[in-house]
């Protein structure tokens, strides 16, 4: 089986914390972090993956998720591709649309 391709935004300690978990998975292959202002290694401006192949963007954002969201899909990524993540319920994958 091949390994789903993923993207986790944005770059902070919740995500690092999730990357962390979602390595133990053996299906997925960390692409990297998404921000729109951290800089370094692996990590991205959403304008820089748009052509990449990839399966998943994960989103860990409490507070700015939405609105992350909404700025992916005016980018064009298609809504298929985005999962929402609540830290606080142990990385459950939640949806709010």
């Amino acid at each position: 089986m091949d390994k789903l391709n993923a993207f986790i935004a944005p770059y902070s300690s919740m995500t690092k914390a999730f990357k962390a978990e979602f390595e133990k998975e053996d299906i997925y292959n960390f692409l990297g972090y998404i921000d729109a202002k951290k800089e370094g290694d692996a990590i991205f401006r959403i304008d820089n993956i748009l052509e990449k192949e990839f399966d998943f963007i994960y989103i860990i954002s409490p507070n700015h998720g939405l609105d992350i969201y909404k700025s992916y899909i005016d980018k064009g990524v298609d809504r298929s591709k985005i999962k929402f993540i609540d830290y606080d319920a142990g990385f459950k994958e939640i949806s709010f649309l």
